[in-house]
C-alpha cells in the first residue's frame, strides 16, 4: 500500500531540505537574501505546528542537493532546466511536460521551485500544468496538490528520502503511479492528511511559506508568496479555461480562430472554445481537502478555490460585455430571421450558456461548497479571506451577490471578535462604493445598484457608529470610511440617533484617534454642513475643477477657487464663501465642545470633547480644534481654507453668532466658545503654515532664522502637507510673506477687541513670534508695526495672567531682535514698559506698613523705609518705629490695592526678565543696584512685620510682593553674572616671532601705556560690577534668613467643609520659604564654593563660601516637610503633596549639593540621598541620578555622604526610641498608643536596612569598578566599626559619656551587610578590619560602663558582620583600644578645640599606597576622605579609636593603643 510506503519512508534519514532544485535557481539571489534579512523578526506559524519560531524564512539559504536530485527522472529531475533557462520561457517545448509527462510523474517540488524563481513567469508555469493535465489529469493534479502541501510545510522533511530511495517523492507527498485521486476513499485521503500533518510538525516553522495568520503578523517572504500563490491558481484557471481540452477540440472543429473579436486572457478565444468543466474540476479536486483540521491547509485550499472562482467571474464579465455587443449587433441586422442574424443569435445562446455555467460553477463549488462552510471558520484567517473574496465577487459579478442573502454574512461578521475579520467586513461591504467610485459609473462598474445595500446598512447602523470606536484602529477607519460613503448616497437620511451621530462626529476631535481618522471624520462632517453644499452646487458640471455631487468632496476645486456657471469668481465673493465655510466649521466644533446635542456617549466608550479638565469638566478642549485644522489641509478640496488667512481674520472680527445644531442663535457659552475656536483655528493655520515653509520649528528657535525656498520640502512631507497630493502645495517665503502681512494688519484690531479675554490672548499673544522679520521694514508696513508694538505694551500693563505676560514678552523679545529697520522702535516701546514699571516698584516700595486691622486705619507699629544711605548707596536696615496710625486714605500707607499693584508690578518684570536683560533695561549696574536694594528692603520690612499683620489680605499681598522681588534680585544677578563670566574669558594669544627694530620700541611703549590706561579701565569696572553683585548676592542672603527664620504657629481656621486650614500667616511663611528654598539652591549653585579656586578676582569675590547657615536652614526645612508629609501618608493621603515635595523641596537641595560637591557639606548630601528609598518613585529616581553624578565627580566623597547619611538615620531611630510607660496601670488608649509607636519604631530600622542596600547597590553589582572607591572601602568599614562600639555624650555636656546610651549603637553594624561584600575578597583589607573589630570590642568589654548581662545581647551582632565578612575571630585579640566620645587633649593625636572638621571621617579613607610604602598619616598616596562639617549644632557622637586608616593598620595598632580621638568642635549660628 502507498500509505505504509509513506509511514516506513518516515523511519529512514531525517532529510535536510526539500528545496534542492530551488536552491540552484535561487542560491545567489540577492533579492531574496535582503527581503529574508529585513524580515527575520516577522515570522509566525499556525498553533498546530512545533518548534521554534524565532526566526523568518530564508529561501536563498538551502543546503546544498545531494548528486541525485539532477537527474532526469528522479522526480526532481527539473533542476537543470530550472536552473539553465527557467521553467517555460522562451522555448517552445517545456521542460516540465517532457521530463515529467514522459515518466507519468508529476513535477513535484519542481512546481515550487518554479513559483520561488525570480526568472519564471507564473504565466507560463501555468500553462505547462494545464498542458500536463491535458496528458495526465490525475498526474497534474497530484502536482498541483503536492503544492498545496508543499507550500504549507508538509513533504519538507520527506522529499529528500523520497528522492535517496528513488521515489522521486517525499513520504507525505502524492504519487501518481500509486494514487489516482479519483479513487482515493475519504478513509485514505484522512491517512494521506494526517501523513502531512505529521510531517508539517516535524518541519521548522520559519521556512513555511504559506500560513494561516493575520497579514500583520506574516513575514515579508510569506506575504510575497502568498500573492504569488493566489496569482499562479487564478492563471492555471485562466489557462484551463483557455488551453484545457475543450478548447482544443472547440478550435479543431471551428477550423479558425476567433470570429466575434478577444475574449478575455491569451488575446483570442469565443465562449465555444473555454473549458469550463476542467476548472470546475479543480475547484472539485481542491475542495476536496477544504474540511481539513490542520487550518494552514484550510487557508491554502480556500485561497486557491477562491483565486480560480475568481478568474470565471472576471471571465463572465468579459463576456457579458461581448453579449451586449452581440445583442446590439443582432438587433442592428434585423434579428435571428437573416442569415447573419441566425449566427449572432447562436453565438448569444452560446454566451449565455457558458455565462451560466461559470456562475453556476462559482456558486455550487466556491460558494456553497467552500465559503458556507469556512466563513465561521475557527481560524479568524480563515473567515477573514472568505469575506475579502466574498466582496471581490460582489463587485465583479453585482447581479448575482449584491443581495441580501449574500450582504447578510458581512453584517453578520462585524460582531466578530477578531479585528482582522471585522476589517475584511467592512471592507467588503465598502467595495461596491469603490468600484463605482473606480468606474465612474454602474455601467463600467458591471451594473453596481448600491441602492440594493440600503436594507442591510440602515439596519446594522447603530453597531457601525459604535465601530468608529473599537479597540482596533483598522476597524475605526473602515467604519469611518463605509459611513461617509453611505451618508454621501443619502442612507443616513432617516438617522435620527443624536448619540450615534455625535458619536461619529466627535472622531475628527478625539486626541487618541490616528491622522487618517480625524481627517476622514472631518470629511464626514463637511458632508453635514450647508456651508459646503453651496460651494459644491455652484460647482456642479463646470469647469474642470468642479466636482460631481457629494461622493467627489464638494465645496471649492482643488485649486481653492468658488465657482459660478461661467467658471470665474470675484475675489469678494470666493472670500465670502470661504468665510462662510469657516464659520459653519467653527460654529460646529463649538457646538461638539459646549456639549453637541446633549447626548451621553459615554456608555460606547467615545470621545467627549466638551468634558475638559477641571472639576466637572468645567473646561471646554479648546486644544483640539488643532486637528480641525491639520485635517483640513490633508482633504484636498479643502486644504485652501486653511491658508487663506484674510477669511480667517474677517471670520474673526466678524460678529457672527455661532450657530447650535437646530440652526437657530447660540447665545452664552456656545458663542464664547466659537471665538476660541477661531481663535485657535488662526493659531493652528499659523504654525501649521509656517512649519511647512520654513522646514519645521526651527523659525521659533531664532528670530534670524534663514526661511528658504526649499527648506520645508521635508518637515511638510512628515506632516502631510507636502506635495504628495495633500494639503497645499509646498510653495516659496513668498506665501510666509503674504501671511505676515496680513496678521500684522489685523494683530492690533484683534488684541485690543479680545483684551479682557485671557484665554483668547494666550493665543494672540502669540501670533507675532510668527511673522516674518523682513516684513516689518517695508516701507508701507511701518503703522502697522508702530501700532502692533503699542498694543503689545499696553497689553502687557495691562493683564495680569502669568500666561499672557510670557506671550507678550516673547513677542516684544522677537520685535526687537529680529534683524529688521524697526528693531530700535520695538526696543522704545519696551523701555518705555519697564521704566513705567520701574517707578511704581519704586514708589510702592517706599510706603509705609500699618500692622493693624484695616491696613492704615487702624493703630500698631508702622515700619518705615530707613532715608539715610551710605555713601555706597546701601541703606541701613529697616526699624520699626512705633508712629501714630496713617489716617484713612492716607496716600503713603500701605494698602489691600497698593501691595497687589506692587506685586503685579514685580510680577511683571520677572517674567520679562526671563526673557530680556532686566538689569540693561533698569538703566545698567548703579541703577539696577538702586532698584534691587530698595525692593529687597521693602520685601524685608514686610517679613519683619508678618507675624504683627493682623490684616489678612495684606498679608497675602505681601506674600506675593516677597516671592517676586526674591525672583527678580535673582534674574539681576544671573543677567550681570553672564556678563562678567563672558568678560572673564581668557584671550587668545598668538606667539609670533619676529625681529624688532629699534624704532619698534617706541610704538611698543606707547601700546603698553595704553594698555595699562584700558586695563584700569577694565579692573575698575569689574570692581564696580563685582560690587553690586556682592551687594545683591548678600541681600538675597540676608533674606533668606530672615524669611527662614519665621516659625509656624499653631493657629489655624475652619472652613465651611468643617476642615481645618492654616492661618494666613502660616501660608506667608510656607509659600515664601518654598520660594527662598529655590532662590538659595540656585544662589549656591550660580556661585558655587569652586569659584574660590577661579584666576580671576571678580569671579574669586563672588563665591559664596560662607553657606552655612543657608545649609541649615535648607536641610530643617526639608526635614520640616518631609515630617508633615509621612504625616499625610499616614492619615492615607499625600499622594499629591509627594511630587510637591520633590519638586519643591528634594530638587532644590540636590541641585545645590551637586553644584558645590567639589566642597559638599556631608550632612545635607546624607540628607538628600535619604530619600533614595520610603519617599516616592520620582524621589528615588531623583536620588538615583545625583547619585550617579557624584560618583563620576568624586567617589570617595559619595563614601563619606554614605556615612553621614547612614549616621544621620541611625540617630534618628535612636531619638525615636519608645520607653517603659510609666505607673502600673494602663488604659487602652495608653496600651495602643504604645504599641503603635513601638511598631513604628522597628519599621524605621527597616527602613534604614532598606536605604543601606539600596545606598550600597548604587556602587556597584558585586564589585566595585571604581578604583579610588574600592581602596577606600576598607576605611569606610573600619569607620563604622568604631563608631558602632562608641559611646554617645550627654546632651548639654560633650565631655561626659551616656551610660544610658551605651551599647546601643553596636547595631548599626547590621546596617554594613552589602557594603562588606565589596572587601571580603581582598584578604588584607579583610585582616584590617577583623583588627579593627576585634580591638574596638574588646575596648568595648572593658569599659566602664559595661555589663554582661545587659550588653551582651548588643554583641551578637558582631557574630553576624563577621559572617558577613566571611572572617573569624582570631585566637589573640588584639590590643584594646579606649572608646570614647569625649574630646581629646594634649597630644594624643585628638583634634583642637578650635577644629572645625570632623576627624573621624579621614579615617574613612583606606588610602592607596605604593609599593612597600609603610603605614602612616604622613605617607604619600592619594588624599582621604574630608570631613562632614557639621553646622547645626546637634550632637554628632563619634568613635574614637587610635587606629589609622592606611595598610599597615594592623601593625600599628599597638602603637594607636589608648589614643583617643577627639569630638570635632562644630560651626554654630544663631538659633531661628
Amino acid at each position: 500500500m502507498a500509505e505504509t510506503a509513506r509511514r516506513s519512508a518516515r523511519k529512514g534519514k531525517k532529510p535536510e531540505s526539500f528545496y534542492e532544485d530551488a536552491r540552484l535557481e535561487l542560491g545567489n539571489s540577492s533579492d531574496s537574501s535582503s527581503d529574508d534579512s529585513s524580515s527575520s523578526d516577522d515570522s509566525s506559524s499556525s498553533s498546530s505546528r512545533s518548534g521554534p519560531n524565532t526566526t523568518a524564512l530564508t529561501v536563498p539559504s538551502f543546503p546544498p542537493p545531494p548528486p541525485s536530485s539532477v537527474a532526469v527522472g528522479s522526480g526532481l529531475g527539473l533542476a537543470s532546466g530550472v536552473g539553465a533557462s527557467g521553467v517555460g520561457v522562451g522555448s517552445g517545448s517545456s521542460p516540465l511536460v517532457s521530463a515529467s509527462a514522459s515518466v507519468g510523474l508529476p513535477p513535484g517540488p519542481s512546481l515550487l521551485a518554479s513559483l520561488l524563481s525570480p526568472h519564471s513567469s507564473l504565466r507560463s508555469v501555468a500553462l505547462d500544468v494545464v498542458r500536463h493535465h491535458n496528458a495526465s489529469p490525475n498526474a497534474a493534479e497530484c502536482s498541483l496538490v503536492n503544492l498545496l502541501f508543499l507550500a504549507v510545510g508538509g513533504g519538507a522533511q520527506g522529499s529528500a528520502q523520497g528522492s535517496a530511495q528513488g521515489s522521486g517523492q517525499g513520504a507525505c507527498l502524492l504519487d501518481p503511479r500509486t494514487t489516482n485521486l479519483s479513487d482515493v476513499t475519504d478513509g485514505e485521503w484522512a491517512e494521506i492528511l494526517t501523513d502531512v500533518v505529521a510531517d508539517m510538525q516535524e518541519s521548522n516553522p520559519a521556512e513555511v511559506l504559506l500560513s494561516a495568520v493575520p497579514p500583520g503578523k506574516r513575514t515579508k517572504v510569506q506575504a510575497r508568496f502568498g500573492e504569488a500563490y493566489g496569482k499562479f491558481w487564478a492563471e492555471v484557471a485562466g489557462a484551463a479555461l483557455e488551453e484545457g481540452l475543450g478548447a482544443r477540440h472547440a478550435e479543431k472543429e471551428k477550423g479558425k480562430g476567433n470570429e466575434f473579436g478577444k475574449a478575455g486572457r491569451g488575446g483570442g478565444g469565443t465562449a465555444s472554445r473555454l473549458d469550463v468543466e476542467r476548472v470546475r474540476d479543480l475547484i472539485v479536486r481542491i475542495t476536496e481537502i477544504v474540511g481539513v483540521g490542520q487550518p494552514d491547509i484550510r487557508f491554502a485550499s480556500c485561497l486557491a478555490s477562491f483565486s480560480m472562482s475568481h478568474v470565471l467571474l472576471s471571465k463572465c464579465t468579459s463576456l457579458s460585455s461581448i453579449l451586449s455587443s452581440t445583442l446590439r449587433s443582432l438587433s442592428a441586422c434585423g434579428g435571428p430571421t437573416t442569415s447573419r442574424g441566425s449566427a449572432l443569435s447562436l453565438q448569444a445562446s452560446s454566451l449565455r450558456r457558458t455565462i451560466a455555467d461559470m456562475e453556476e460553477a462559482v456558486t455550487t463549488c466556491a460558494f456553497s461548497a467552500v465559503f458556507m462552510h469556512r466563513y465561521r471558520d475557527s481560524n479568524p484567517a480563515i473567515r477573514a479571506l472568505c469575506l475579502e473574496h466574498l466582496g471581490g465577487w460582489m463587485a465583479e459579478r453585482p447581479g448575482i451577490f449584491l443581495e441580501d442573502k449574500y450582504l447578510k454574512y458581512f453584517a453578520w461578521m462585524l460582531h466578530d471578535g477578531s479585528a482582522e475579520v471585522r476589517r475584511a467586513a467592512l471592507g467588503g461591504l465598502r467595495k461596491p462604493f469603490e468600484a463605482v467610485d473606480a468606474g465612474g459609473g454602474e455601467g463600467a462598474a458591471g451594473g453596481i445598484d448600491v441602492e440594493k445595500m440600503k436594507n442591510v446598512c440602515v439596519k446594522f447602523l447603530p453597531h457601525l457608529a459604535d465601530l468608529t470606536v473599537d479597540v482596533d484602529g483598522g476597524v475605526q477607519l473602515g467604519a469611518m470610511r463605509l459611513l461617509l460613503s453611505l451618508l454621501r448616497e443619502g442612507f443616513l437620511d432617516e438617522f435620527e440617533d443624536e448619540g450615534k451621530w455625535d458619536l461619529i462626529n466627535f472622531r475628527s476631535l478625539d486626541d487618541n484617534a490616528t491622522e487618517e481618522m480625524r481627517k476622514v471624520s472631518l470629511e464626514f462632517v463637511i458632508e453635514q454642513l450647508e456651508a459646503f453644499d453651496v460651494a459644491e452646487d455652484e460647482g456642479e458640471g463646470e469647469g474642470e475643477d468642479g466636482d460631481e455631487g457629494r461622493r467627489e468632496g464638494g465645496g471649492a476645486g482643488a485649486k481653492g477657487g468658488a465657482f459660478s456657471k461661467g467658471g470665474k469668481v470675484s475675489q469678494k465673493d470666493d472670500e465670502r464663501v470661504k468665510v462662510a465655510q469657516i464659520d459653519a466649521l467653527a460654529s460646529w466644533a463649538a457646538h461638539a465642545l459646549t456639549g453637541g446635542n446633549n447626548s451621553d456617549c459615554s456608555d460606547s466608550g467615545s470621545f467627549d470633547p466638551s468634558a475638559g479638565p477641571g472639576p466637572g469638566g468645567g473646561q471646554i478642549r479648546v486644544h483640539t480644534v488643532h486637528h480641525l485644522v491639520h485635517s483640513l489641509r490633508l482633504i484636498p478640496q479643502f486644504a485652501h481654507l486653511a491658508v487663506s488667512f484674510p477669511a480667517l481674520v474677517r471670520a474673526l472680527t466678524d460678529d457672527v453668532s455661532a450657530v447650535d445644531a437646530g440652526g437657530g442663535t447660540a447665545l452664552g457659552v456656545g458663542d464664547a466658545a466659537k471665538q476660541r475656536v477661531l481663535v485657535r483655528v488662526l493659531m493652528s493655520a499659523v504654525k501649521l503654515e509656517v512649519g511647512r515653509v520654513s522646514g519645521g520649528g526651527e523659525f521659533l528657535e531664532g528670530t534670524k532664522a534663514k526661511v528658504n525656498a526649499g527648506g520645508g520640502a521635508g518637515h511638510a512631507n512628515a506632516n502631510g502637507n507636502g506635495n504628495g497630493g495633500k494639503g497645499p502645495r509646498a510653495t516659496s517665503p513668498e506665501a510666509h510673506s503674504a501671511m505676515s502681512i496680513a496678521l500684522l494688519s489685523a494683530l492690533p484690531s484683534l488684541l485690543s477687541k479680545f483684551s479682557s479675554d485671557n484665554v483668547l490672548l494666550r493665543q494672540l499673544a502669540q501670533l507675532p513670534r510668527y511673522l516674518l522679520p523682513s516684513v516689518f521694514s517695508l516701507p508701507n508696513r511701518k503703522k502697522d508695526f508702530l501700532a502692533l508694538c503699542k498694543e503689545l505694551a499696553m497689553l502687557y500693563v495691562r493683564t495680569s495672567d502669568e500666561k499672557v505676560l510670557n506671550m507678550v514678552a516673547l513677542s516684544m523679545k522677537h520685535l526687537c531682535e529680529g534683524g529688521h529697520s524697526r528693531t530700535n522702535e520695538a526696543k522704545l516701546a519696551v523701555r518705555g514698559v519697564v521704566d513705567g514699571l520701574k517707578e511704581k516698584v519704586m514708589d510702592l516700595a517706599s510706603r509705609t506698613i500699618a500692622t493693624g486691622v484695616g491696613g492704615g486705619g487702624g493703630g500698631g507699629t508702622v515700619v518705615t523705609p530707613a532715608a539715610k544711605k551710605s555713601k555706597k548707596g546701601s541703606s541701613s536696615s529697616p526699624v520699626p518705629v512705633p508712629v501714630p496710625p496713617p489716617e484713612a486714605g492716607s496716600a503713603r500707607a500701605v494698602t489691600v490695592d497698593s501691595e497687589y499693584a506692587f506685586g503685579l508690578a514685580l510680577q511683571q518684570l520677572r517674567v520679562l526678565g526671563k526673557r530680556m536683560d532686566l538689569p540693561n533695561l533698569l538703566g545698567g549696574g548703579s541703577d539696577t543696584l538702586v532698584f534691587v536694594k530698595a525692593a529687597m528692603e521693602a520685601a524685608g520690612r514686610r517679613v519683619g512685620t508678618a507675624p504683627e499683620q493682623e490684616n489678612e489680605l495684606v498679608l497675602n499681598e505681601s506674600l506675593n510682593v516677597v516671592c517676586e522681588v526674591m525672583e527678580v534680585a535673582l534674574e539681576s544677578l544671573a543677567w550681570m553674572l553672564v556678563k562678567v563670566y563672558d568678560s572673564e574669558e581668557p584671550e587668545k594669544k598668538l606667539n609670533c616671532k619676529k625681529e624688532v627694530a629699534e624704532e619698534d620700541f617706541t610704538l611698543c611703549a606707547d601700546d603698553a601705556s595704553a594698555d595699562d590706561s584700558d586695563a584700569s579701565n577694565e579692573d575698575h569696572e569689574d570692581n564696580e560690577s563685582a560690587t553690586i553683585l556682592i551687594s545683591i548676592r548678600d541681600g538675597i542672603v540676608a533674606l533668606s534668613k530672615n524669611i527662614f527664620s519665621l516659625v509656624k504657629t499653631d493657629e489655624g481656621s475652619v472652613n465651611d467643609d468643617e476642615e481645618e486650614e492654616e492661618s494666613p500667616l502660616n501660608l506667608f511663611i510656607s509659600d515664601t520659604q518654598e520660594v527662598s528654598m529655590k532662590i538659595v539652591s540656585d544662589l549656591r549653585s550660580l556661585l558655587h564654593k569652586s569659584l574660590s579656586d577661579a584666576s580671576s578676582q571678580t569671579l574669586r569675590s563672588l563665591a559664596l563660601t560662607d553657606d552655612g547657615q543657608l545649609a541649615g536652614a535648607m536641610m530643617r526645612y526639608v526635614k520640616d516637610q518631609d515630617r508633615d508629609l509621612k504625616m499625610l501618608k499616614e492619615e492615607g493621603g499625600g499622594e499629591e503633596e509627594e511630587e510637591l515635595f520633590v519638586m519643591n523641596c528634594l530638587a532644590p537641595q540636590a541641585r545645590a549639593v551637586l553644584g558645590n560637591f567639589k566642597a559638599v557639606n556631608r550632612r545635607e548630601a546624607g540628607n538628600v540621598l535619604s530619600h533614595f528609598t520610603g519617599t516616592s518613585a520620582n524621589a528615588s529616581e531623583l536620588v538615583k541620578v545625583a547619585t550617579l553624578f557624584c560618583k563620576k565627580k568624586d567617589s570617595v566623597k559619595l563614601l563619606e555622604v554614605h556615612m553621614a547619611s547612614l549616621r544621620q538615620g541611625y540617630e534618628a531611630y535612636l531619638s525615636s526610641s519608645v520607653g517603659e510607660l510609666a505607673g502600673s496601670k494602663f488604659t487602652d488608649d495608653e496600651l495602643g498608643n504604645f504599641s503603635q509607636r513601638e511598631k513604628s519604631h522597628k519599621e524605621s530600622f527597616s527602613s534604614l536596612v532598606k536605604l543601606s542596600a539600596r545606598l550600597a547597590k548604587s556602587l556597584g553589582v558585586a564589585e566595585i569598578k571604581d578604583k579610588n572607591m574600592k581602596e577606600s572601602m576598607g576605611g569606610f568599614v573600619k569607620e563604622a566599626v568604631r563608631y558602632a562600639f562608641s559611646v554617645a555624650k550627654k546632651d548639654g555636656n560633650k565631655k561626659e559619656e551616656d551610660q544610658e546610651a551605651f551599647g546601643r549603637r553596636v547595631n548599626f553594624l547590621a546596617l554594613l551587610k552589602i557594603y562588606v561584600g565589596f572587601v571580603k575578597k581582598d584578604k588584607a583589607k579583610k585582616e584590617e578590619i577583623l583588627g579593627e573589630f576585634e580591638s574596638c570590642e574588646k575596648a568595648f568589654r572593658e569599659h566602664l560602663f559595661y555589663d554582661e548581662d545587659k550588653h551582651g545581647e548588643h554583641l551578637k551582632v558582631g557574630k553576624d558582620f563577621l559572617s558577613n565578612l566571611g572572617a573569624k575571630k582570631r585566637a589573640a585579640p588584639a590590643p584594646a583600644a579606649v572608646v570614647s566620645d569625649g574630646e581629646g587633649e594634649g597630644e594624643g593625636g585628638g583634634a583642637t578645640p578650635d577644629s572645625d572638621e570632623d576627624e573621624f571621617e579621614k579615617n574613612i579613607s583606606n588610602s592607596k599606597r605604593g609599593a612597600g610604602a609603610g603605614a602612616g598619616a604622613g605617607a604619600a598616596g592619594r588624599r582621604g576622605l574630608d570631613s562632614v562639617m557639621e553646622m547645626d549644632g546637634e550632637d554628632d557622637a563619634t568613635t574614637r579609636t587610635g587606629s589609622s586608616s592606611s595598610a599597615g593598620a594592623t601593625q600599628s595598632s599597638k602603637e594607636s593603643t589608648g589614643k583617643v580621638l577627639a569630638a570635632p568642635k562644630r560651626r554654630k549660628y544663631g538659633s531661628r
